[in-house]
């Protein structure tokens, strides 16, 4: 029953809402498909030390840190996909830089991963409330997670298979491609709302 309504709330939010999710859902794909192997790609093929990893991988939740407060001030005032499309381009970049990466670039990659994660986290989440009647944001929010997951999961996988059976290189570049398409999603079909909900 609980799946039944959460498929049938589509029927009933704006188009754009199914689009963003969408579009969320291939962004999510790419990133799980590099996910497991940024510290083994990291350790095992740029040779980077594995403690001097430890610590540069704090950069990401610095980074987040840093700019959360400044990120959601600046989404309230801005369009809403603005912010969703530059950190849709600055992961793939993020990605780009990563796997052609030294010490300083992976470094720079980390960095921008923690940019791009904060300002999707809150420009996404404040959009999807905007587009989203207030008695259906439960059934959403739950298919959303629900989908999710399983996107992870098979994003997890895929990077997996490509890491063995193709190159070390094949999911990060997957990371990158996935931009295009998420991006393009955004931009076309995402519309804002003339009236958010509230």
């Amino acid at each position: 029953t609980a799946l039944k309504e959460s498929f049938g709330v589509w029927r009933k939010v704006p188009k754009s809402l199914f689009y963003l999710f969408l579009s969320f859902c291939v962004a999510i794909f790419g990133f799980s498909a590099t996910f497991l192997y940024t510290v083994v790609y990291a350790t095992k093929v740029l040779f980077i030390d594995e403690v001097v990893w430890a610590f540069i991988t704090a950069f990401i939740p610095i980074t987040t840190i840093i700019l959360a407060l400044p990120v959601g001030k600046l989404v309230d005032k801005i369009k809403r996909k603005t912010p969703i499309l530059a950190s849709i381009l600055i992961f793939g970049l993020s990605m780009w830089i990563f796997v052609n990466g030294d010490l300083t670039k992976v470094a720079l990659s980390l960095i921008l991963m923690g940019v791009a994660q904060v300002m999707l986290n809150a420009a996404f989440s404040a959009l999807q409330t905007d587009l989203t009647p207030k008695d259906l944001r439960g059934k959403v929010n739950g298919f959303i997670n629900f989908a999710n997951y399983i996107v992870m999961a098979s994003g997890s996988f895929l990077g997996g298979f490509l890491y063995e059976h193709v190159a070390p290189q094949a999911p990060f570049m997957v990371a990158v491609a996935s931009v295009i398409p998420s991006a393009l999603l955004t931009l076309i079909f995402v519309k804002e709302p003339e009236k958010r909900e509230e």
